[in-house]
Formats: C-alpha cells, structure tokens, sequence
C-alpha cells in the first residue's frame, strides 16, 4: 500500500461525528508519541465512493495532519473521509465526503457548526 493509498477514517459512523468536532487542543507529536487512530468500524450505513466536496456546510472548519504512526512523517495526499452531521443534526449524503492532504500531510474542509447528532 503506497502513502496516497491511506484513507484515515474521521467518522464513517455518523453517531461518533458529534465528539469529533468538539474543540481539541493542538498537540505536537514527536516520534515517541505517535499513535494510530483507533479503528472504526464501518457500520451499517456505511457507503463507499464518498465524493470530494469543496465544502459541506459554513461556520466551522475541521482541520488537521495526517502522520504515520510509524515515524509521525506526514502523509502527503492521505485520503481522509469524513461523514458528518448537518446542521439539524441529520447524517445526510450532503456532509460526507473525501478530502485530500496536501504536500505537508494538511488538510481542511468547511462544514456547519456541529449540534448533538439525532
């Protein structure tokens, strides 16, 4: 599996979506603090072929880096796929989706300031 092959799962559960968007501190990992993401699974509702929206709402911006749990080198054009809840608290086709990192293992989608999931 090739570094652009990698999908990092945020949320394909829409009920986990809710903790996910709640405010994080940033935190600088080093080499000895890397960790995977713990696995998800894929639920009932899974569906694959998430689209590449530009954007999946306004007000809130998700954010981060994708790292290799093996050295914490980051991950250029990782593939992070999200599923989130709308703005009335709905898991919709409308707020799930594929973002890609960029070169810096960066990446960033704009969505709807996140309510208790229904």
């Amino acid at each position: 599996m090739t570094r652009q092959a990698i999908v990092i799962p945020i949320a394909v559960a829409c009920a986990a979506v809710f903790a996910l968007t709640a405010p994080q501190p940033i935190v600088s990992a080093s080499p000895a603090t890397c960790s995977p993401t713990r696995p998800d699974a894929l639920g009932p509702f899974y569906k694959p072929g998430a689209p590449l929206p530009a954007s999946v709402g306004r007000g809130h911006f998700l954010r981060g880096v994708a790292r290799s749990a093996a050295d914490c080198a980051t991950i250029p054009g990782a593939r992070v796929e999200f599923w989130l809840a709308s703005a009335n608290g709905r898991c919709d086709d409308d707020h799930r989706g594929i973002v890609i990192a960029d070169r810096a293992g960066a990446y960033r989608i704009e969505t709807n300031v996140a309510v208790p999931y229904q």
